[in-house]
């Protein structure tokens, strides 16, 4: 289901400019960026997998469908999102220092 999730949000990624997939590809972007030398620059990250656990989800999912819904689109895709996102993050089981 996260699968699915991911390939349904995909598109909501892709059109958004501040989000990058990788260590990569965010270096690639700074390394491409025209910055003036008097400029000050701020390089701020961070890494979904590492703080998942402390996201409120309930809000974010609420989050992303309201996000989902601005975008108009299909009603069934933001039920199918809602949804499987909320089993993924509801049945989701990890370990930890065993």
């Amino acid at each position: 289901m996260s699968q699915v999730a991911d390939y349904l949000l995909r598109p909501l990624v892709n059109e958004s400019p501040w989000i990058v997939n990788s260590t990569i590809e965010a270096i690639s972007r700074v390394r491409n960026a025209k910055i003036a030398a008097h400029e000050d620059l701020w390089f701020v990250t961070g890494d979904v997998q590492s703080f998942y656990t402390n996201v409120p989800v309930l809000e974010t999912i609420a989050l992303i469908e309201n996000i989902a819904k601005d975008k108009q689109w299909p009603s069934w895709k933001v039920r199918m999102i809602r949804s499987g996102l909320t089993a993924v993050m509801s049945h989701n089981c990890f370990s930890f220092q065993e």
